[in-house]
């Protein structure tokens, strides 16, 4: 913590934590006997991700077990359908609580085989294979800019995705509840998004290597397949620090699996020593509102030697006593009405604004006054011209 003094003490020490850098697991999936560089592209462009790092784990479908689809925070089935079993339940139950599910939905993708269990978090049915070898193949044409995966190629010079050319892809019939993000130039669905349960799942119709297109060799390749996964994780980076009267929300790792007596609550102890006890929902979760400034120590009853340190400070905007400009006063308590008039107001009642206002009526009565000189002037004149007219004698005329 970093100590600054002024008139007010209440802000004068600046609470942080320093932590490791957060990373997202994922669990890449692929067929069983598949060669290594099935995933070689995916994998190499995850593990090159820095703001989060990854840590990538690739696996043949049959051998995940359990534990190590749940110790995932995202998983990939490239081009492979998912596990049946004791796997494929696992793997249902971790997405239905909150883990991502990204599906490459490429050749090797059997739509007769996928496991009854596992078909309902997908967002759609996938059908047959659309084919666009003859020609030069179908391109990304349409996309939801606005969309967290996309938003990143907004930018100019950031990636031209129509240029990479698919050559085969998956057709699919979308959800009801479904979004399409992304489609190709003929109109069929390229990325589509829905949730099941809590998770979030997304399916890349076409192959995440070069079997059915040439992404992996364009530069877009990089940053889109980063964006997906992460996006389907829901990873938020965990701020160094928070501010007074935030909702810290709380969620218990592992709680599906934990008996409903293991989730007793979380204690929270602020700064002042004053100890909080949050009881936990049946998933495991719960939220803490933070009236305090200081170093908040929340733990769960399982684990109370291991706390989650918080520092909360206070908000500074509450003892700053610079001038606020007229113009934001103006815009925060008036509507856009009401603003020109009193800004007019505030601008009146500034001395140098009014004088310099004053200053151009002066010219203004200076020159009424030139005007009604002249005015008088050239009626004395006049006068004058006609009272000599009526006193000069009456000629007489003689013929």
């Amino acid at each position: 913590a970093g100590e600054l003094s002024d008139d007010i003490e209440l802000d004068d020490t600046f609470r942080f934590v320093i932590e490791p850098s957060q990373a997202v697991d994922v669990l890449v999936l692929q067929s069983p006997g598949a060669p290594g560089s099935r995933s070689l592209f995916l994998r190499q462009a995850l593990s090159l991700s820095a703001e989060p790092p990854m840590r990538v784990t690739t696996l043949g479908a049959s051998s995940a077990t359990p534990e190590q689809i749940r110790s995932a925070d995202v998983i990939v089935l490239n081009d492979v359908a998912a596990p049946d079993g004791a796997g494929g339940a696992a793997l249902a139950d971790h997405v239905q609580t909150g883990a991502g599910l990204v599906v490459a939905a490429g050749a090797r993708v059997n739509t007769r085989t996928w496991p009854e269990l596992t078909t309902d978090p997908l967002p759609g049915v996938l059908a047959d294979v659309a084919d666009r070898a003859r020609g030069t193949g179908a391109s990304l044409t349409t996309v939801d800019s606005d969309h967290p995966v996309f938003e990143v190629f907004r930018a100019p010079r950031s990636g031209d995705l129509a240029a990479g050319r698919v050559y085969r892809y998956r057709r699919i019939e979308p959800a009801a509840a479904a979004s399409v993000i992304a489609r190709y130039d003929d109109g069929g669905p390229a990325l589509i998004e829905g949730a099941f349960g809590e998770g979030r799942v997304l399916v890349w119709t076409t192959s995440f290597d070069r079997t059915w297109n040439d992404l992996p060799v364009q530069p877009v390749y990089l940053p889109l397949v980063q964006r997906i996964v992460l996006y389907a994780a829901e990873f938020q980076a965990e701020p160094a620090w928070r501010r007074v009267g935030e909702e810290l929300e709380l969620a218990r790792v592992g709680a599906e699996d934990a008996p409903e007596s293991e989730l007793a609550a979380w204690t929270g102890e602020t700064a002042s020593g004053d100890r909080r006890v949050v009881e936990a929902s049946e998933a495991g979760r719960g939220s803490i509102r933070l009236d305090e400034a200081g170093y908040w120590e929340i733990d769960a009853s399982q684990e109370p030697d291991d706390p989650w340190v918080v520092a909360v400070n206070t908000r500074v905007t509450e003892s700053d006593l610079a001038t606020i400009p007229t113009e934001e006063l103006l815009a925060a308590v008036t509507t856009d009405a009401d603003t020109a008039t009193l800004a007019m107001s505030a601008t009146i009642a500034d001395p140098e604004a009014r004088e310099r206002r004053q200053a151009g009526w002066r010219y203004l009565i200076a020159a009424a006054g030139l005007i009604l000189i002249l005015e008088a002037a050239l009626a004395n004149r006049r006068t004058g011209y006609a009272r000599r007219g009526r006193d000069a004698p009456a000629r007489r005329l003689e013929v």
